[in-house]
């Protein structure tokens, strides 16, 4: 029976991501759960998109958790980044503590977005695989669970149709695959609180390109090395008990706060993120289940990024799920960004 729901739900999915890549439908930053929550899932992660916020979520998880999402519309522009989000993750028990891995396909097609090479195209893909381990506290003075993960990913960038502000053609790839890491933490610490830690891109790797990447600063060039910057991330996130108005309903609260030790030189250090999620609980199954509405701020102290978002979803009794978020703000030109998602848990 297992096996049949597992076969059912990789079918049924694989039919409708591909309806969406033909479509011509897309990921943000990625997730429309996540950024229908201002982006701040640092310490909320507990599903398959815990990959890329916080790959210590991945052992969080109570049941697998299979995903795709992406941008409606405005899918070549740079910002949110990544247009596909294709995301499995899973868990396993292990006597009193839990095991999680997870893989995911990141893809971005946008424009290049760099002063005088706006013709130019970005096409970006990565691959992550990730493992996290949780060992259970007990409920004693230190919290109920401590969570350690870490996410190996491999980065490839190529550029298309750039042209130096003379007219010359630039190199448009990178020198290859590259390889890179994030490590990531959350703490159960009780009460319904958690608080995540996340450095992404640890080895700070770095591409051959011709200019900007689009994480990396350096002059416009040729054949230049840039590098991409260590991200470390915090967040602290609040669940309440089901049951808080009606029977089976929460609420979940949360903050991030985006490059911690300023890496990005004053451009995004310390940006703040907030985000809420309101689940009805109205399922047949309780709690978890029903009608979701979440609304959030993304980079909300950084006037050249600040947006509002905010989203309404479903998420059914026999494991499936739909989301859709809206963004509007600098980060998007001051456009309406749609994003949308389906998920399976089993």
């Amino acid at each position: 029976m297992v096996i049949w729901k597992l076969r059912r739900a990789v079918s049924v999915f694989a039919a409708v991501a591909l309806l969406f890549v033909v479509t011509g439908m897309a990921s943000a930053d990625p997730g429309a759960r996540p950024m229908g929550m201002g982006g701040a899932f640092v310490a909320v992660a507990d599903d398959a998109y815990s990959l890329y916020y916080n790959p210590a979520g991945l052992a969080t998880g109570s049941r697998a958790h299979l995903t795709y999402s992406g941008k409606v519309n405005r899918r070549r522009h740079s910002m949110p980044r990544f247009n596909d989000y294709f995301g499995f993750s899973f868990s396993h028990e292990v006597r009193e503590d839990t095991v999680g891995f997870g893989i995911a396909l990141l893809r971005d097609r946008s424009y290049l977005g760099v002063e005088g090479l706006s013709d130019g195209r970005e096409k970006q893909r990565q691959f992550h695989v990730g493992a996290a381990y949780r060992m259970s506290l007990e409920e004693t003075f230190f919290g109920r669970s401590v969570s350690l993960g870490a996410n190996w990913k491999s980065l490839r960038k190529e550029w298309s149709r750039v042209r130096d502000t003379d007219g010359t053609r630039l190199p448009a790839t990178d020198d290859g695959w590259t390889y890179d890491y994030d490590v990531g933490l959350l703490w159960d610490i009780g009460a319904g609180f958690n608080l995540g830690l996340l450095g992404q891109y640890a080895s700070k790797p770095s591409l051959i390109m011709a200019g900007e990447s689009s994480y990396a600063r350096t002059d416009i060039g040729r054949g230049v090395r840039v590098r991409e910057w260590f991200n470390l991330r915090g967040g602290a996130a609040w669940k309440s008990p089901d049951g808080l108005l009606m029977r089976n309903d929460s609420l979940t609260l949360a903050v991030d706060f985006y490059d911690l030790i300023n890496e990005s030189r004053g451009e995004v250090d310390r940006d703040i993120r907030v985000g809420a999620e309101y689940v009805t609980g109205l399922g047949a199954s309780g709690a978890g289940n029903g009608f979701i509405i979440r609304g959030g701020g993304y980079h909300i102290d950084n006037s050249d990024l600040e947006t509002a978002t905010g989203g309404v979803g479903f998420r059914s009794d026999a494991g499936w799920s739909l989301d859709y978020t809206a963004l509007y703000g600098e980060a998007t030109d001051n456009n309406l960004l749609s994003m949308v998602s389906v998920g399976f848990w089993f």
